[in-house]
């Protein structure tokens, strides 16, 4: 079995959605912002390291962080890019996450 998946490099930072994201979670979110951003968390104990697109290093994030995909496109390395609740940006495996849902 053959599986295709189109790598794409991550599109640049995209303000708006970010500020969406930020409202939703200080619970000032209007209907007429669009649909909810469904929130995960990073599997695991202890910290990862992440690629920060934005500043071009690397910055360490603690496990169990919930995060918000801002960009869900996958790029060569297979990651996607994260907005942490912390405040960081960053670019992370697919597999390093835990779609927590609407509790």
């Amino acid at each position: 079995m053959q599986i295709l998946v189109t790598y794409m490099p991550p599109k640049p930072l995209d303000i708006d959605e970010i500020k969406r994201i930020i409202r939703q979670i200080s619970g000032k979110l209007e209907p007429e912002d669009g649909p909810l951003v469904v929130p995960c968390i990073i599997s695991g104990k202890g910290h990862i390291w992440c690629y920060n697109p934005k500043d071009r290093d690397m910055i360490r994030i603690l496990r169990g962080t919930k995060v918000f995909i801002v960009d869900s496109r996958i790029d060569p390395e297979g990651r996607v890019m994260i907005y942490a609740e912390t405040g960081e940006i960053a670019l992370i495996e697919q597999d390093e996450l835990l779609v927590l849902g609407f509790n």
